[in-house]
């Protein structure tokens, strides 16, 4: 019995909405579930976790919610520029809302992952509908039993895969940004994809919004998205007209959002520029030891009078640090071409959820190695479908965070925001062993049933 073939995109999938009801509860479902099992993970782990919020969000929260600005002192004395405003906001709404109450403050995050997980299916129906390369194999990836259409599938398992993924439930459960900064990266790409198969004015301000949104969360997508404009201008050939003028909404959309942060920076940092936040990036890189308990421990020496950890800094006394440490950085880097290169291999693995403590460690290292050679081993089924495009924009976006975050330290959280990207290509994997199983439980009901006629 014949495997269902996946029906190919062709050039009306652009123009076609997604939201065809099969999408729609498939979609709700996996919400469900996701909102079920962070919600469980909340309460779990609310007697060990207690108080606890990544970072110093909870007293820049504080500090807006009484009206004292944007700082990182308990008295809102000293504005800060290392971080972005979204975040911090959200939080101070969060504390508006439930007071003190950590656990429900965790289900608000619970809530956000939650949805991110039903936008992956979204984002994945569009990815998918993607134009694939010429001389396609045919599928042996789908079926039907998941909804109305075989290419139901693979955005279905896509979110399902993330739904239940433990790594997101558990740090999002401590609070930090990023599950806000996946939220939009998700609805970033779902925009993208939308736009490269019709791309026109309101597509490109609906890109320039979820783009907005996202640089206003953290700013280390800021190069990405000038590259995946690149990416769309060569890939509409065609069309590339159109794709500029709505390229141009959406950078200008994006540069009226961004922009008020952009002033407020100038004017904290007596007149310096600083797009977003200063990121601290460069004190992570000066003293060029990324391990997680190592970062620490040569920056003294590299700190000019007045200097020190940016936390503690004025926004002006923190944009001259950056400078000084960028300074030491790029000499070094000119002394040693293959330091930065080798100082990344060696902080990668460790980058990939090596920052635990021992214990943890050796679990979440092998946890680690069956998702990422899932990853692969889908991304090499999606190949052999000849789904480049795809291919190309969701292994760029896991390589682009990577090189993006490595040279600055192992945190295993800042990883997280690639953990949809590799749930979509395990997507693949899970559909054609469903699709195996089903073809071969297939075939032995029909001999069972000549078995019986004979």
């Amino acid at each position: 019995m014949a495997v269902p073939q996946m029906r190919r995109p062709n050039a009306k999938d652009g123009e076609r909405s997604i939201f065809t009801p099969g999408l729609v509860r498939n979609a709700l479902i996996v919400f469900a579930i996701a909102l079920a099992v962070r919600w469980i993970t909340d309460v779990v782990l609310q007697p060990h976790l207690g108080s606890y919020v990544m970072d110093y969000f909870d007293v820049m929260g504080e500090n807006i919610l009484r009206g004292r600005g944007f700082s990182l002192y308990p008295d809102g004395s000293v504005p800060t520029v290392t971080r972005a405003p979204f975040y911090p906001s959200w939080w101070a709404l969060e504390l508006a809302l439930f007071g003190r109450n950590y656990l429900l403050l965790r289900m608000g995050e619970g809530l956000v992952d939650a949805i991110t997980a039903g936008l992956i299916v979204f984002m994945t129906t569009a990815l998918m509908r993607l134009p694939v390369g010429r001389d396609a194999l045919p599928t042996t990836i789908g079926d039907s039993t998941l909804g109305e259409s075989p290419t139901l599938l693979i955005p279905t398992l896509a979110g399902a895969i993330y739904a239940v993924q433990p790594f997101p439930a558990y740090y999002y459960a401590k609070m930090g940004t990023e599950s806000w900064f996946t939220f939009w990266l998700v609805l970033l790409m779902w925009a993208y994809a939308a736009w490269l198969l019709a791309p026109g004015y309101r597509r490109g301000i609906l890109l320039g919004l979820a783009t907005g949104m996202l640089l206003l969360n953290k700013s280390t997508a800021m190069i990405l998205v000038p590259i995946l404009a690149l990416i769309g201008i060569v890939w509409l050939g065609g069309r590339r007209r159109l794709a500029c003028v709505s390229l141009v909404l959406c950078f200008f959309v994006a540069g009226v959002m961004i922009m008020p942060w952009i002033v407020r920076n100038y004017r904290v940092t007596e007149g310096r520029f600083v797009a977003i936040q200063t990121l601290t990036w460069w004190n992570f890189w000066a003293d060029f030891d990324f391990s997680p308990s190592g970062y620490l421990h040569a920056m003294d020496g590299l700190y000019e009078p007045g200097g020190g950890m940016p936390y503690g800094l004025s926004a002006e006394a923190d944009v001259r640090q950056e400078a000084h440490l960028r300074y030491l950085a790029a000499k070094w880097m000119r002394e040693h071409p293959l330091g930065m290169a080798r100082k990344m291999g060696t902080n990668l693995l460790e980058f990939w959820y090596l920052v635990e403590g021992v214990h943890r460690a050796r679990i979440v290292a092998i946890v680690s190695v069956v998702e990422i050679a899932a990853a692969v081993v889908g991304a090499g089924l999606a190949w052999r479908e000849r789904r480049w495009r795809l291919l190309v924009l969701v292994v760029g976006l896991i390589l682009y965070f990577n090189v993006i975050y490595t040279p600055m330290k192992a945190v295993f959280h800042y990883s997280l925001v690639t953990v949809p990207f590799l749930s979509l290509l395990q997507a693949f994997l899970a559909a054609w062993v469903y699709s195996r199983f089903k073809a071969r439980s297939a075939q032995s009901g029909v001999s069972k049933h000549n078995l019986l006629a004979h």
